[in-house]
Protein backbone atom coordinates (compact mmCIF):
# COMPACT_ATOMS: atom_id res chain seq x y z
CA UNK A 1 0.00 0.00 0.00
CA UNK A 2 2.94 2.32 0.63
CA UNK A 3 3.85 2.02 -3.08
CA UNK A 4 0.26 2.91 -4.02
CA UNK A 5 0.44 6.02 -1.81
CA UNK A 6 3.72 7.07 -3.46
CA UNK A 7 2.14 6.55 -6.89
CA UNK A 8 -0.76 8.75 -5.78
CA UNK A 9 1.74 11.47 -4.80
CA UNK A 10 3.38 11.15 -8.22
CA UNK A 11 0.00 11.73 -9.90
CA UNK A 12 -0.51 14.88 -7.81
CA UNK A 13 3.00 16.18 -8.49
CA UNK A 14 2.16 18.36 -11.57
CA UNK A 15 -0.44 20.36 -9.59
CA UNK A 16 2.04 20.82 -6.74
CA UNK A 17 4.85 21.93 -9.07
CA UNK A 18 2.60 24.55 -10.71
CA UNK A 19 1.66 25.84 -7.27
CA UNK A 20 5.30 26.26 -6.22
CA UNK A 21 6.12 28.01 -9.51
CA UNK A 22 3.31 30.47 -8.79
CA UNK A 23 4.74 31.12 -5.32
CA UNK A 24 7.96 32.25 -6.99
CA UNK A 25 6.10 34.96 -8.92
CA UNK A 26 2.97 35.85 -6.93
CA UNK A 27 2.19 39.06 -8.83
CA UNK A 28 2.10 37.24 -12.16
CA UNK A 29 -0.06 34.47 -10.70
CA UNK A 30 -2.54 36.99 -9.28
CA UNK A 31 -2.72 38.93 -12.54
CA UNK A 32 -3.60 35.70 -14.34
CA UNK A 33 -6.44 35.06 -11.86
CA UNK A 34 -7.68 38.62 -12.23
CA UNK A 35 -7.62 38.29 -16.03
CA UNK A 36 -9.75 35.12 -15.84
CA UNK A 37 -12.23 36.84 -13.54
CA UNK A 38 -12.48 39.89 -15.81
CA UNK A 39 -13.20 37.66 -18.81
CA UNK A 40 -16.00 35.99 -16.82
CA UNK A 41 -17.40 39.30 -15.56
CA UNK A 42 -17.57 40.63 -19.12
CA UNK A 43 -19.91 37.76 -19.98
CA UNK A 44 -22.34 38.11 -17.07
CA UNK A 45 -24.93 40.60 -15.84
CA UNK A 46 -22.99 41.59 -12.72
CA UNK A 47 -19.87 42.59 -14.65
CA UNK A 48 -21.89 44.39 -17.29
CA UNK A 49 -23.78 46.26 -14.57
CA UNK A 50 -20.48 47.64 -13.24
CA UNK A 51 -19.08 48.18 -16.75
CA UNK A 52 -16.17 45.76 -16.41
CA UNK A 53 -14.30 45.70 -19.75
CA UNK A 54 -10.71 45.06 -18.61
CA UNK A 55 -8.54 45.02 -15.49
CA UNK A 56 -8.49 48.82 -15.42
CA UNK A 57 -12.19 48.72 -14.48
CA UNK A 58 -11.58 46.47 -11.48
CA UNK A 59 -12.01 49.42 -9.10
CA UNK A 60 -15.65 49.67 -10.26
CA UNK A 61 -16.47 46.56 -8.24
CA UNK A 62 -17.82 47.48 -4.77
CA UNK A 63 -17.02 45.77 -1.48
CA UNK A 64 -20.14 43.72 -0.76
CA UNK A 65 -21.77 41.31 1.66
CA UNK A 66 -23.67 38.14 0.78
CA UNK A 67 -26.90 40.12 1.21
CA UNK A 68 -25.70 42.63 -1.43
CA UNK A 69 -25.03 39.78 -3.86
CA UNK A 70 -28.19 37.81 -3.07
CA UNK A 71 -30.33 39.52 -5.80
CA UNK A 72 -27.80 38.20 -8.33
CA UNK A 73 -28.02 34.63 -6.98
CA UNK A 74 -31.21 32.62 -7.60
CA UNK A 75 -31.87 30.53 -4.50
CA UNK A 76 -32.39 26.75 -4.84
CA UNK A 77 -36.15 27.01 -4.25
CA UNK A 78 -36.56 29.89 -6.72
CA UNK A 79 -35.23 28.50 -9.98
CA UNK A 80 -33.53 25.47 -11.55
CA UNK A 81 -29.78 25.16 -11.13
CA UNK A 82 -28.64 26.96 -14.28
CA UNK A 83 -26.73 30.24 -14.36
CA UNK A 84 -26.48 33.24 -12.06
CA UNK A 85 -25.83 36.88 -12.77
CA UNK A 86 -22.42 36.70 -11.09
CA UNK A 87 -20.88 34.23 -13.54
CA UNK A 88 -21.47 32.71 -16.99
CA UNK A 89 -20.75 29.25 -15.54
CA UNK A 90 -23.64 26.91 -14.68
CA UNK A 91 -24.26 26.01 -11.03
CA UNK A 92 -23.40 22.41 -10.12
CA UNK A 93 -25.10 22.52 -6.72
CA UNK A 94 -25.73 24.77 -3.72
CA UNK A 95 -23.96 24.24 -0.41
CA UNK A 96 -25.09 25.66 2.95
CA UNK A 97 -22.54 27.48 5.10
CA UNK A 98 -22.05 26.22 8.65
CA UNK A 99 -23.63 29.30 10.20
CA UNK A 100 -20.75 29.74 12.65
CA UNK A 101 -20.39 33.47 11.85
CA UNK A 102 -23.96 34.39 10.95
CA UNK A 103 -27.13 33.01 9.32
CA UNK A 104 -26.66 29.98 7.06
CA UNK A 105 -26.36 30.93 3.39
CA UNK A 106 -26.74 29.04 0.13
CA UNK A 107 -23.43 29.16 -1.77
CA UNK A 108 -23.64 28.29 -5.49
CA UNK A 109 -20.89 25.94 -6.66
CA UNK A 110 -19.50 26.16 -10.18
CA UNK A 111 -16.79 24.03 -11.80
CA UNK A 112 -14.25 26.80 -11.16
CA UNK A 113 -15.00 26.84 -7.43
CA UNK A 114 -14.86 23.06 -7.16
CA UNK A 115 -11.60 23.12 -9.13
CA UNK A 116 -10.13 25.49 -6.53
CA UNK A 117 -11.00 23.00 -3.75
CA UNK A 118 -9.57 20.24 -5.94
CA UNK A 119 -6.26 22.11 -6.39
CA UNK A 120 -6.03 22.80 -2.67
CA UNK A 121 -6.57 19.12 -1.84
CA UNK A 122 -3.96 17.97 -4.39
CA UNK A 123 -1.32 20.39 -3.06
CA UNK A 124 -2.11 19.46 0.55
CA UNK A 125 -2.12 15.70 -0.06
CA UNK A 126 1.15 15.83 -2.05
CA UNK A 127 2.83 17.84 0.72
CA UNK A 128 1.65 15.41 3.41
CA UNK A 129 2.87 12.33 1.55
CA UNK A 130 6.25 13.88 0.70
CA UNK A 131 6.94 15.87 3.89
CA UNK A 132 4.48 14.56 6.49
CA UNK A 133 4.06 11.36 8.51
CA UNK A 134 4.86 8.03 6.86
CA UNK A 135 1.46 6.71 5.80
CA UNK A 136 1.11 2.96 5.28
CA UNK A 137 -2.62 2.14 4.96
CA UNK A 138 -3.86 5.52 3.72
CA UNK A 139 -7.21 4.89 5.46
CA UNK A 140 -8.90 8.29 5.43
CA UNK A 141 -12.09 9.49 7.13
CA UNK A 142 -13.38 12.49 5.20
CA UNK A 143 -15.91 14.27 7.42
CA UNK A 144 -19.51 13.90 6.32
CA UNK A 145 -21.70 16.96 6.75
CA UNK A 146 -25.11 15.27 6.95
CA UNK A 147 -28.45 16.87 6.19
CA UNK A 148 -31.47 15.22 7.82
CA UNK A 149 -34.01 17.60 6.32
CA UNK A 150 -36.05 16.19 3.44
CA UNK A 151 -36.15 19.70 1.99
CA UNK A 152 -32.38 19.72 1.71
CA UNK A 153 -31.94 16.12 0.63
CA UNK A 154 -31.44 16.99 -3.03
CA UNK A 155 -29.18 20.00 -2.40
CA UNK A 156 -25.51 20.26 -1.61
CA UNK A 157 -22.96 17.56 -1.02
CA UNK A 158 -23.64 14.13 0.43
CA UNK A 159 -20.14 14.04 1.91
CA UNK A 160 -17.15 16.35 1.87
CA UNK A 161 -15.44 14.37 -0.90
CA UNK A 162 -18.06 15.94 -3.19
CA UNK A 163 -15.98 19.12 -3.03
CA UNK A 164 -13.51 17.26 -5.27
CA UNK A 165 -13.62 16.46 -8.99
CA UNK A 166 -14.94 12.99 -9.93
CA UNK A 167 -11.50 11.71 -11.08
CA UNK A 168 -9.96 12.53 -7.70
CA UNK A 169 -12.87 10.98 -5.78
CA UNK A 170 -12.37 7.84 -7.86
CA UNK A 171 -8.65 7.72 -6.97
CA UNK A 172 -9.41 8.27 -3.28
CA UNK A 173 -12.24 5.73 -3.10
CA UNK A 174 -10.09 2.74 -1.98
CA UNK A 175 -8.75 4.79 0.94
CA UNK A 176 -11.98 6.42 2.13
CA UNK A 177 -13.67 5.27 5.33
CA UNK A 178 -17.38 5.90 4.80
CA UNK A 179 -20.27 5.43 7.22
CA UNK A 180 -23.63 4.26 5.81
CA UNK A 181 -26.27 6.92 5.23
CA UNK A 182 -28.49 7.77 8.21
CA UNK A 183 -31.80 9.58 8.59
CA UNK A 184 -31.36 11.12 12.07
CA UNK A 185 -28.45 12.65 14.02
CA UNK A 186 -28.51 9.77 16.54
CA UNK A 187 -28.40 7.12 13.79
CA UNK A 188 -25.61 9.03 12.06
CA UNK A 189 -23.50 9.04 15.25
CA UNK A 190 -24.11 5.33 15.73
CA UNK A 191 -23.20 4.43 12.13
CA UNK A 192 -20.08 6.58 12.27
CA UNK A 193 -19.05 5.14 15.67
CA UNK A 194 -19.30 1.60 14.34
CA UNK A 195 -17.47 2.48 11.11
CA UNK A 196 -14.56 4.12 12.94
CA UNK A 197 -14.30 1.32 15.50
CA UNK A 198 -14.17 -1.23 12.67
CA UNK A 199 -11.16 0.62 11.18
CA UNK A 200 -8.12 -0.12 13.43
CA UNK A 201 -5.71 1.11 10.74
CA UNK A 202 -7.31 4.55 10.44
CA UNK A 203 -4.51 7.01 9.59
CA UNK A 204 -6.19 10.31 8.66
CA UNK A 205 -9.23 12.17 9.97
CA UNK A 206 -10.27 15.29 8.06
CA UNK A 207 -13.03 17.32 9.72
CA UNK A 208 -14.10 20.95 9.83
CA UNK A 209 -14.64 21.73 13.52
CA UNK A 210 -12.63 19.76 16.13
CA UNK A 211 -15.82 19.54 18.23
CA UNK A 212 -17.28 17.26 15.54
CA UNK A 213 -14.71 14.60 16.47
CA UNK A 214 -14.75 15.14 20.25
CA UNK A 215 -18.58 14.89 20.18
CA UNK A 216 -18.26 11.60 18.31
CA UNK A 217 -15.72 10.28 20.84
CA UNK A 218 -18.10 11.26 23.64
CA UNK A 219 -20.87 9.30 21.92
CA UNK A 220 -18.61 6.23 21.68
CA UNK A 221 -17.72 6.52 25.38
CA UNK A 222 -21.36 6.81 26.51
CA UNK A 223 -22.40 3.82 24.37
CA UNK A 224 -19.21 1.77 24.75
CA UNK A 225 -20.83 -1.32 26.30
CA UNK A 226 -23.48 -1.61 23.59
CA UNK A 227 -20.95 -0.92 20.83
CA UNK A 228 -18.53 -3.51 22.22
CA UNK A 229 -21.33 -6.11 22.28
CA UNK A 230 -22.56 -5.32 18.77
CA UNK A 231 -19.04 -5.29 17.32
CA UNK A 232 -17.80 -8.36 19.22
CA UNK A 233 -17.63 -10.59 16.11
CA UNK A 234 -15.82 -7.86 14.14
CA UNK A 235 -13.26 -6.07 16.32
CA UNK A 236 -10.42 -7.80 18.14
CA UNK A 237 -10.69 -8.73 21.82
CA UNK A 238 -7.85 -6.28 22.57
CA UNK A 239 -9.75 -3.36 21.00
CA UNK A 240 -12.97 -4.44 22.72
CA UNK A 241 -11.12 -4.35 26.06
CA UNK A 242 -9.81 -0.86 25.30
CA UNK A 243 -13.33 0.25 24.44
CA UNK A 244 -14.71 -1.00 27.76
CA UNK A 245 -12.21 0.87 29.95
CA UNK A 246 -13.57 3.55 32.28
CA UNK A 247 -11.04 5.95 30.77
CA UNK A 248 -10.61 5.06 27.11
CA UNK A 249 -7.16 5.57 25.61
CA UNK A 250 -8.22 6.93 22.22
CA UNK A 251 -4.63 6.91 20.96
CA UNK A 252 -4.41 3.16 21.76
CA UNK A 253 -7.77 2.52 20.10
CA UNK A 254 -6.46 4.03 16.85
CA UNK A 255 -2.69 3.50 17.15
CA UNK A 256 -2.08 4.22 13.44
CA UNK A 257 -3.76 7.63 13.45
CA UNK A 258 -1.12 10.01 12.11
CA UNK A 259 -3.06 13.13 11.09
CA UNK A 260 -6.13 15.06 12.21
CA UNK A 261 -6.95 17.97 9.92
CA UNK A 262 -9.33 20.56 11.41
CA UNK A 263 -9.79 24.23 12.18
CA UNK A 264 -7.41 25.16 15.01
CA UNK A 265 -7.64 28.93 15.41
CA UNK A 266 -10.04 31.46 16.96
CA UNK A 267 -13.01 29.67 18.56
CA UNK A 268 -11.68 26.27 17.38
CA UNK A 269 -8.29 26.63 19.15
CA UNK A 270 -9.37 25.01 22.43
CA UNK A 271 -11.02 22.11 20.60
CA UNK A 272 -7.88 21.46 18.55
CA UNK A 273 -5.78 21.51 21.73
CA UNK A 274 -8.15 18.91 23.23
CA UNK A 275 -7.50 16.63 20.26
CA UNK A 276 -3.74 17.14 20.67
CA UNK A 277 -4.11 16.04 24.30
CA UNK A 278 -6.19 12.96 23.38
CA UNK A 279 -3.83 11.99 20.52
CA UNK A 280 -0.36 13.12 21.66
CA UNK A 281 1.49 11.28 18.87
CA UNK A 282 -0.80 12.50 16.08
CA UNK A 283 -0.20 15.61 13.97
CA UNK A 284 -3.18 17.94 14.47
CA UNK A 285 -2.88 20.29 11.51
CA UNK A 286 -4.93 23.48 11.14
CA UNK A 287 -6.86 23.98 7.92
CA UNK A 288 -6.05 27.67 7.66
CA UNK A 289 -8.41 30.02 5.89
CA UNK A 290 -10.95 27.61 4.47
CA UNK A 291 -14.67 28.24 4.15
CA UNK A 292 -17.70 26.94 2.30
CA UNK A 293 -17.39 29.99 0.03
CA UNK A 294 -13.83 29.22 -1.10
CA UNK A 295 -10.47 27.74 -0.11
CA UNK A 296 -8.03 30.61 0.44
CA UNK A 297 -4.92 29.06 1.98
CA UNK A 298 -3.38 25.60 2.13
CA UNK A 299 -1.37 24.21 5.09
CA UNK A 300 2.18 23.15 4.20
CA UNK A 301 4.56 21.18 6.43
CA UNK A 302 7.67 23.01 5.23
CA UNK A 303 6.05 26.43 5.64
CA UNK A 304 4.96 25.57 9.22
CA UNK A 305 1.79 27.43 8.38
CA UNK A 306 -0.62 28.32 5.60
CA UNK A 307 0.13 29.62 2.11
CA UNK A 308 -2.34 31.50 -0.17
CA UNK A 309 -3.80 29.74 -3.21
CA UNK A 310 -2.43 32.36 -5.59
CA UNK A 311 -3.60 30.69 -8.81
CA UNK A 312 -7.20 30.11 -7.71
CA UNK A 313 -8.28 33.05 -5.56
CA UNK A 314 -7.73 36.77 -6.13
CA UNK A 315 -6.57 38.44 -2.91
CA UNK A 316 -7.20 42.06 -1.97
CA UNK A 317 -6.16 43.61 1.33
CA UNK A 318 -7.42 46.62 3.21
Amino acid sequence: MRKVIKTFAHLLSPVSKRFYRNLENPQQAQKAVQHRLVEQLKQCEYGQHYQIRDAEDWHNLPIVTYEDLQPWIPQPNESPIQKIGLTPDPILFYELTSGSSGPRKHIPYTRALRRAFNHMFCIWAHDLIVHGPSFSSGKFYFSITPSFSKANASQGTTDDADYLDPWLRWLLHPFLVMAPAATTPEKFKNELAQTLLKTPHLEIVSIWSPSFFTTQLDYIYRHRERLATELKPIISSERAALLLQDKISWAALWPKLKLISCWDSAIAADGADSLRHLFPHTLVQGKGLLATEAPMTVPLIAAKGHVPLLSDVYFEFE
